[in-house]
């Protein structure tokens, strides 16, 4: 057993008191480090693009239906203009009409 668990109760014996003592344990311990930083960032990533990519789709959605409303709100503006050149189309046809009547 190692001296720093001396006693077999698991809250006597702490890790975080256990170092490597030799050169290559000191190196393997550096590597090891390096892994685990570079395994977080990774995984925090995956975790971030997952959300970021049902946000973007949200934004995609919503741009693609106020895309859609700016289309339908054209072609409104489209047929007013038409509908307001028959009505004084039908105006003038009119306006003729009563003239020629008196």
């Amino acid at each position: 057993m190692n001296a720093v668990c001396v006693n077999s109760n698991i809250f006597n014996c702490r890790l975080w008191d256990i170092s490597p003592k030799t050169a290559m344990g000191k190196v393997i311990a550096v590597i090891l480090m390096f892994s685990e930083l570079g395994f977080i960032g990774v995984f925090t990533g995956t975790v971030a693009t997952f959300f970021m990519k049902d946000k973007n789709k949200k934004v995609t959605f919503e741009m693609e239906i106020i895309n859609k409303v700016k289309v339908r709100l054209d072609e409104l503006v489209h047929l007013y203009e038409e509908l307001e050149t028959m009505f004084n189309t039908i105006r003038a046809v009119k306006n003729k009409s009563t003239f020629s009547d008196i």
